[in-house]
């Protein structure tokens, strides 16, 4: 047997939280037809693609638009990210979710929420409340979705995009922007990180509608770099909601 090329990408084992899953938690199984995993892949190098471009491509945007469910408007998703997250680019998201930790994003969302001067549900002062205590409570929320949308990953075994490319002719982990951790793609959870988080920040403020649907659209698009990254399929981020701790 041959040795492997040294400059060959060797694509990892699925083998993060490994689990034997009974329950997909309500989740609907993907459509995994020749058909639609194709044209998953191709929204995917689309969007792995746009984020090497100088600015918003309105390839982006329109495949933003059409996957969250709010389909924002152009501005809107420029707008959200930069309120947020201070990204100005497509490729500002794409580098965050390469290797942003669990409360990266809780804690922009929170910054973004204190600027707005969005009013806490209880007075719980600095430790109890947005210095700690609201993060505590982040991840006492989290736990839970993180071990449910581990369940879905393991329950539907759906494979990764550059695996999928690979059975199609395809190698293109050259061009990805990132390589997959080692477990399986559907659902994503860096979708239910940002959701979690906002879903959390609702419970801790009365956010106003526009603070809201600003970080809705935030944590959809900042899911969203996974794919831009090759990472994820689109339909991975969306539709976690059942998954998340209210």
């Amino acid at each position: 047997m041959q040795s492997p090329k040294t400059n060959e990408i060797q694509l990892p084992a699925m083998t993060v939280e490994e689990r034997e899953a009974s329950s997909a938690h309500g989740i609907p199984a993907p459509d995994t037809s020749e058909a639609n995993l194709n044209k998953e892949l191709q929204l995917a190098i689309q969007l792995n693609q746009d984020a090497w471009k100088s600015n918003w491509e309105n390839s982006t945007l329109e495949i933003i638009h059409d996957y969250l469910p709010e389909h924002p408007e152009d501005y809107e998703i420029v707008d959200a990210v930069k309120m947020v997250m201070g990204h100005d680019s497509w490729m500002d998201c794409v580098v965050f979710v390469k290797d942003d930790m669990c409360a990266d994003f809780f804690n922009r969302a929170l910054h973004y929420c204190l600027k707005e001067g969005q009013v806490h549900k209880k007075k719980k002062g600095f430790i109890d409340g947005s210095g700690i205590g609201y993060l505590y409570q982040y991840y006492k929320d989290l736990k839970p979705a993180l071990e449910k949308v581990f369940d879905v990953k393991w329950y539907y075994q759906l494979e990764r995009p550059l695996e999928w490319a690979l059975k199609q002719g395809m190698d293109l982990t050259k061009v990805a922007n990132h390589i997959h951790p080692g477990h399986w793609s559907y659902k994503a959870g860096h979708k239910t990180k940002f959701a979690q988080a906002h879903k959390t920040l609702n419970k801790v403020f009365h956010l106003d509608e526009s603070c809201d649907r600003v970080l809705d659209i935030a944590e959809g698009v900042e899911a969203m770099a996974r794919s831009g990254n090759l990472i994820h399929y689109p339909m991975d981020n969306v539709g976690v909601d059942g998954l998340l701790t209210t």
